[in-house]
């Protein structure tokens, strides 16, 4: 393996056969979590993976005890105002489309927690590949806010918008069985076997998957205010929705104006620049960080 390049969080490099291997390892931090700064750095190494004759990008974590755990919530609590959440998330959805854009396949390659913004990092790429012990999801709600770099919008995309919801609104995490169940990865198996799926990959190419036409339909413009009105029965009925707590109302309203289109990137920024600053998540982010000190 030939070092290429090599920055604050993350390390490029390739092998013989033009594979480039893109690892993120946080330096003085026990998990990977997504600051501005690993998001900035990632978008440049983008910018040098899209000018290099990579044939397909892989995406590792360096550590050991996971994949990524999502955005850094100490620098999330640091936000002041609305424009620098904004700015945040901008940063991110620009970095992950950068990503999805990629000419060359992309695989990402998930041990361990592979949660929130790290899950939406790998559904930027067109493959995902687990070990048996991985935990998959988007699960913000439980914070107060909802995916904010495309996580809904790709999502719904995968599994089509009626199997998402549940897992969006209800921020379910799965294990790598179920995950592979319901559509999350494309494959569950142990590190020493990633190259042959990898070789496989590379050589079939198989399409990426994504939600069947029939699946699709629940998202066209006349479905939508249907069965929207059904879901928020439904967590009407759970007491997910209202002032209680406004993340999952805001993934169906969402979801009610723009479907999965491209619109849908914006709605999801302006909303969770607005949800951060809710007494709802203010509330969740101080009990995350007085059980995480006790």
């Amino acid at each position: 393996m030939k070092e290429i390049k090599k920055g604050c969080h993350w390390l490029l490099s390739n092998d013989s056969n033009q594979v480039y291997w893109l690892s993120l390892d946080r330096p003085d931090h026990p998990l990977n979590t997504l600051h501005s700064s690993v998001m900035e750095e990632l978008n440049s190494f983008l910018a040098c993976i899209e000018k290099s004759d990579a044939r397909a990008l892989l995406i590792v974590s360096g550590k050991a005890n996971g994949f990524m755990a999502g955005a850094d919530l100490r620098e999330l609590q640091s936000f002041q105002t609305q424009e620098q959440m904004q700015s945040f998330i901008d940063l991110g959805q620009d970095a992950l489309q950068r990503l999805s854009d990629l000419s060359i396949p992309s695989i990402a390659l998930i041990h361990g927690a592979c949660l929130g913004g790290g899950y939406e990092l790998a559904l930027a790429c067109d493959y995902r590949v687990a070990t048996p012990d991985a935990l998959i999801g988007l699960p913000e709600v439980h914070l107060g806010l909802i995916p904010g770099w495309g996580g809904s919008v790709r999502l719904m995309r995968l599994l089509g918008a009626l199997r998402a919801m549940p897992l969006l609104v209800l921020g379910r995490r799965l294990s790598a069985e179920k995950a592979l169940m319901k559509g999350l990865i494309d494959y569950a198996v142990e590190k020493k076997n990633w190259s042959r799926v990898v070789d496989f990959l590379m050589v079939k190419k198989p399409k990426p998957k994504k939600a069947s036409l029939m699946a699709g339909l629940a998202s066209a413009w006349w479905a939508r205010p249907l069965w929207v009105r059904l879901m928020k029965k439904r967590l009407e009925s759970k007491g997910l929705l209202g002032d209680k707590d406004p993340a999952p109302y805001a993934i169906l309203t969402n979801w009610l104006s723009a479907g999965v289109s491209s619109q849908g990137f914006q709605k999801e920024a302006s909303a969770v620049s607005r949800l951060l600053f809710t007494r709802q998540c203010q509330d969740h982010l101080k009990v995350f960080f007085n059980d995480k000190n006790s």
